[in-house]
């Protein structure tokens, strides 16, 4: 960029800064949804777990790495004959075993059952939080690395929230249409949000087309508006009020 004011004098670097804002609305606009439904979702789990266990207690002393198998893809690291792991399951606490309450173990399962891929991102998720912080059962269904250490919704960016939406089944009765359908199919809109976000998040030169402006923010709009929930959320509404506010300006 040759100067900041190129920012507000030249035309596309100005829709830039505006698809950048309409992320930054479409985020806020979805988080309260997003993190009512992580709860609904850690719930929904833990009723399935005590329902099939004699003693109806959360376990808070089980590490992500004692209810993995070792080597457990993507997460493990062995090398040659090396027969221990030296990332996950680097310590004496972090070795699989059973857990002692025989919770942690199905709550691992069912989070599994959930994932679209059966394949959480165990990296980012501490279980012994599971069942106090329903965000720590959430970030199962991030990408796999980078968000270790988001605690909330809040401070989860928009790429963690839209794959959480994506990854975990929980979602496909909460969306009027069929998440990722294939690759023989039009891309659904949790996808194109995703990819505005990335598209947007690592532009090389920081302009966006009038066009490309347009469908940017009609496709955050018509995801915030899906009619199966969002459409009734009070902050998904007030965005898209905003993304309109913003797109006339």
């Amino acid at each position: 960029m040759a100067n900041l004011s190129a920012v507000f004098s030249e035309k596309e670097r100005t829709n830039w800064l505006k698809a950048w804002l309409a992320v930054d609305i479409a985020k806020a606009g979805i988080e309260q949804f997003v993190e009512n439904e992580a709860i609904t979702l850690q719930a929904s789990i833990y009723k399935i777990v005590w329902s099939s266990s004699q003693a109806p207690a959360a376990c808070i002393g089980c590490h992500t790495a004692n209810l993995l198998k070792c080597p457990t893809k993507n997460v493990c690291n062995k090398w040659g004959s090396q027969s221990t792991c030296n990332s996950m399951h680097d310590s004496a606490l972090k070795q699989p075993r059973p857990c002692p309450a025989n919770v942690c173990n199905k709550v691992h399962d069912e989070i599994v059952k959930r994932h679209r891929f059966n394949n959480p991102s165990w990296k980012n998720t501490t279980a012994q939080q599971w069942a106090t912080n329903p965000w720590q059962v959430g970030k199962a269904y991030l990408p796999p690395d980078g968000y270790a250490g988001k605690t909330t919704v809040q401070d989860t960016d928009f790429n963690g929230i839209i794959s959480f939406m994506m990854n975990c089944k929980h979602f496909y009765n909460r969306l009027s249409f069929l998440i990722s359908p294939g690759n023989h199919n039009s891309p659904c809109l949790l996808t194109k949000a995703r990819d505005i976000g990335k598209t947007v998040r690592h532009s090389s030169h920081c302009k966006v087309t009038d066009p490309d402006l347009q469908v940017i923010f009609t496709t955050l709009a018509c995801l915030l508006s899906d009619p199966t929930c969002l459409a009734h959320d009070v902050a998904a509404k007030e965005a898209v009020r905003k993304l309109a506010e913003l797109y006339r300006q």
